[in-house]
């Protein structure tokens, strides 16, 4: 090797050196933070693979499970419905009921009605005046005070 040849790679690692630690403006050169990127990516690159498949997963569970959660939901609801529409139709029959009944069933009447306030596009208008009907049935029977009373379920029996 020649001297030439020493001074060059000498230079070549001066130039090396400082442009490590020198920053010049409107050109940052970050070497080793490029370096360290480069090998971590390189290192961990089936890593980061297996990670990018499993946040894929974990998005096609969490969206199975926010659909999943709708539909139970829903079921909720058309459940609370169908009650709503059996005890208005019993009211029709003249049957009677006790406070507590009816105090159920209104609590289901709340459920359904915040769920159909909240969820336009739900068809809420089989149970409308059968809601109608019951409030007004309990308010009448609320200011009368002739709820069914255990003997009137004996005697139904």
């Amino acid at each position: 090797m020649e001297l030439t040849d020493i001074y060059t790679y000498t230079g070549a690692a001066i130039v090396l050196i400082l442009s490590i630690f020198i920053k010049i403006p409107k050109l940052e050169l970050n070497v080793w933070g490029w370096l360290g990127k480069a090998v971590g990516n390189a290192l961990n690159k089936g890593v980061i693979e297996r990670l990018d498949k499993t946040d894929e997963k974990i998005d096609k569970l969490q969206t199975d499970l926010d659909n999943h959660i709708k539909a139970e939901e829903v079921a909720k609801v058309d459940a609370a419905r169908r009650e709503i529409l059996q005890f208005n139709d019993e009211l029709l029959a003249r049957r009677k009921h006790s406070k507590e009944s009816f105090d159920q069933k209104l609590q289901l009447i709340d459920l359904y009605e915040d769920y159909c306030d909240k969820h336009e596009n739900y068809s809420n208008n089989q149970a409308l005046l059968s809601i109608e009907n019951i409030k007004r049935v309990y308010k009448q029977r609320l200011k009368k005070g002739d709820f069914a009373t255990p003997e009137d379920m004996d005697e139904e029996e």
